[in-house]
């Protein structure tokens, strides 16, 4: 792997503990369609100006994508994710959403449209259902 992502010590998935229940309805749609990955195996680096941070995806598949499985999408998560994907174009990103809410209450974006916006591409499943042509893409 390039200096710029790292691996991290390989855990068997059964025995990672996931963040989230719907981060465990991903895992079950994969596991279900006899997919095989790795979970929170990667650590990307990126930079918030002046700040170097690291990134960990949630799911990454054997054929590249990597999976990030949000239900609340804040602020902060949103610059996160829009500075990792700008510093890294040669990675497939993807957003799997929980629900497609508004950015803020103030707001008529979706998180969608705010993905969208940024070339990220995303799909929203709350039963965590992958789209195939990602699974198998």
């Amino acid at each position: 792997m390039p200096k710029k992502y790292a691996k991290r010590k390989a855990i068997p998935v059964e025995q990672r503990k996931l963040r989230s229940g719907y981060e465990k309805k991903v895992r079950k749609c994969l596991e279900e369609n006899k997919v095989q990955y790795t979970y929170e195996s990667m650590v990307i680096k990126y930079v918030v100006p002046e700040t170097k941070r690291s990134y960990t995806p949630d799911f990454i598949l054997p054929n590249g994508v990597i999976i990030e499985a949000k239900g609340y999408w804040d602020a902060e998560s949103r610059r996160k994710m829009a500075l990792v994907v700008e510093q890294n174009p040669d990675l497939k990103i993807k957003m799997l959403l929980q629900r497609d809410n508004t950015i803020s209450k103030k707001s008529k974006t979706k998180y969608s449209d705010w993905a969208k916006a940024r070339g990220i591409e995303c799909a929203v499943s709350p039963q965590g259902i992958i789209p195939e042509e990602w699974l198998h893409g």
